[in-house]
């Protein structure tokens, strides 16, 4: 496969540009313009190409796309330029921003600069004088030159730093290199639909009610918004205002968040006008959904152009960071984050507005508990780990092992209630990880026990630990593996799934040869162990995190692998059908109509499917299949 280097160099100005824009909004603008494109094939020389009487498009078309590995610095600008610009869809697409997220996930920069700075390459150069407003027809040749000259250093250096990341990509035949790919093009290939009608509608609906709340109230916005002045008129209606530890200043500011318990339960206040306030705050206040609503809106409604001439009108690119969380796991990106959108409630319209395309189904599957077996195989549960694989229920069994020390009798799992197992699921699913017994005492209130106290979730909490010795033991382990990693010794597991994840001097190294690890990982006087956060700042690690960090990373990978896997699989019968987006452990398909039974059957014997690197563990999927996301 060849290798294309590629940067192009864009308009932009003071008020038109990638930091107040998102990168859709950017290319797809009117006021777009290519000032030129610089490229490189193999390890030849870089090349520039001022875009004069449209010469980037000229010569772009004679690049060998048709078997290549298009790379660039912060690839999805450059990609979705060759997508949406010039319709132009390489093999398979690569970025070393990506590449630096996943092997220094500790670094707090992953620029051309800083990268280049760090591993030595090169320096970068310095952008031309004055280039900040200028059209292609505003350079002079000596100054368009310079643009060129500045463009090919950024492509030599993106070459050198594909170069460097490489070797660590290389693992089970490259899957992070093709989890790259497919990541980027759900964004400069999308395939979902938006229903632009549903949100215009829930747009304004919203507006509407917020302003009718905010009548209610007998207030005005400018005071809902400020809480400094909300405060204040709650301490003139004689209310005690619910205050919290802000996480940045560690100072007392009043807890007006949704969420935060004491607003909250200021919805349900006595007095009227206390409620109503509160709840007018939740209806104006600015927030990700009704953002992200606005920006999904735009891109539903935005046409198509002599301008965009690639553009497909109401597709929405889905925007994910590979390697976006510590563990491995995507995040949002692009100013527009698709990975928490709400199931339920007025918010849940983001989900039904987002359709597969005509003659196309949406095909839903999530792994089912995957965190929990993966934990159970980790630890060496056999038990849990057939019940897992027989397919029972494992809820209703650890729910009849806590009702039966909290009666003092023996209570059979079939004697359960449904209201009852759900206790056991909670347990299952967030006593793993070394919870104390006030944090999962939160937890059950907000899982339908709000009447627990301390004591009963101390209860629960022992009975899954002395259920499951060895999930405890785990914790154990893993925190002596910190103490190893504070020594910068290779450190001993008890339990141990060598092919998954491997205990090293730095870390873990798991399957996809990718690491987790611990940056300047040290010990207080207290005996607490901190490392370094990748914004900045102290993380605390103890054995318990280290558990739910290595699960999730497990499992991070199982999905990815199984992502790869699906694509490949389409492709190879020559259909259209795509893997449109991932969140978390689960995978949205979009699917052709014709062909939908096999193409579910597909996708659930995939996502059932065990990794030869983790042999013994047993996977499920539950699927459900739609028109709509949110259907």
């Amino acid at each position: 496969m060849r290798l294309i280097t590629l940067d192009f160099e864009t308009f932009y100005s003071t008020s038109f540009g990638l930091r107040g824009m998102t990168t859709e909004e950017y290319i797809r603008d009117e006021r777009f313009e290519v000032i030129g494109v610089a490229y490189k094939i193999d390890d030849g020389p870089s090349e520039w190409v001022a875009n004069h009487n449209d010469e980037v498009r000229k010569k772009l078309e004679q690049l060998p796309w048709d078997d290549a590995l298009q790379i660039g610095h912060n690839n999805k600008f450059d990609a979705a330029i060759l997508s949406w610009r010039y319709g132009i869809h390489p093999v398979m697409l690569g970025c070393t921003m990506s590449m630096s997220r996943a092997v220094d996930p500790q670094e707090g920069s992953h620029s051309l600069a800083n990268i280049a700075k760090r591993y030595k390459l090169g320096e970068k150069g310095t952008e031309v004088v004055d280039a900040k407003g200028k059209r292609l027809g505003d350079f002079s040749k000596d100054d368009l030159d310079a643009y060129g000259e500045y463009c090919r250093l950024d492509v030599d250096l993106c070459f050198k730093m594909f170069k460097q990341f490489a070797p660590h990509f290389q693992a089970l035949s490259g899957q992070e290199m093709s989890v790259i790919s497919d990541t980027l093009k759900m964004y400069t290939e999308p395939t979902l639909d938006l229903d632009s009608g549903l949100l215009a509608v829930k747009q304004q609906r919203a507006e509407d009610d917020a302003m009718a709340l905010v009548e209610k109230a007998r207030t005005d916005v400018t005071t809902l918004r400020s809480t400094k002045k909300l405060a204040e008129l709650f301490v003139s209606l004689g209310v005690d205002v619910p205050m919290k530890t802000s996480p940045t200043t560690g100072l007392e500011i009043p807890a007006f968040a949704k969420g935060d318990m004491g607003f909250m339960r200021l919805l349900d206040h006595e007095d009227e006008r206390v409620s109503n306030l509160a709840t007018a705050r939740l209806a104006i206040s600015s927030n990700i959904n009704k953002t992200r609503m606005a920006r999904l809106h735009a891109v539903a409604t935005r046409e198509s152009s002599s301008a965009n001439p690639s553009f497909v009108h109401k597709k929405l690119p889905v925007p994910l960071n590979y390697f976006g969380a510590h563990t491995g796991r995507w995040s949002g990106a692009d100013k527009t984050n698709l990975q928490n959108l709400p199931s339920r409630g007025g918010d849940s319209v983001i989900k039904q507005s987002i359709r597969a395309p005509e003659g196309f189904k949406l095909v839903d599957c999530d792994s089912s508990q995957i965190e929990a077996r993966v934990l159970a195989y980790c630890a060496g549960e056999d038990d849990l780990i057939s019940t897992f694989a027989r397919g029972e229920d494992v809820y209703k069994p650890m729910a009849a092992t806590i009702f039966s020390k909290l009666r003092g009798r023996t209570v059979l799992p079939e004697d359960i209630t449904p209201e009852e197992r759900v206790l056991g699921k909670v347990a299952i699913l967030a006593a793993g990880y070394g919870m104390g017994a006030t944090r999962f005492q939160y937890q059950l209130s907000s899982s339908g026990w709000p009447d627990a106290d301390l004591d009963f979730a101390q209860t629960v909490v022992d009975t899954y630990r002395d259920t499951y010795p060895n999930i405890r033991q785990f914790w154990y382990d893993a925190n002596n593996c910190l103490k190893a990693f504070i020594r910068k010794e290779k450190p001993a597991f008890l339990r141990r799934r060598l092919e998954a994840f491997e205990p090293t001097a730095k870390g873990f190294k798991l399957a996809t040869g990718l690491m987790l690890s611990y940056p300047n990982l040290r010990c207080d006087e207290d005996g607490d162990m901190y490392y370094d956060g990748a914004r900045g700042g102290d993380i605390k690690i103890y054995g318990g995190k280290v558990t739910e960090n290595l699960c999730q990373a497990i499992a991070r990978n199982i999905v990815a692998g199984q992502l790869v896997s699906l694509n490949e699989k389409f492709r190879e019968r020559e259909w259209e059908d795509r893997v449109a987006l991932t969140v978390h452990d689960s995978l949205l398909c979009v699917v052709d109509e014709s062909h939908l039974d096999e193409s579910v059957e597909l996708i659930e014997n995939e996502m059932s499917s065990t990794p030869a690197w983790a042999a013994g563990l047993p996977l499920a999927c539950e699927s459900k299949v739609s028109e709509t996301y949110g259907g």
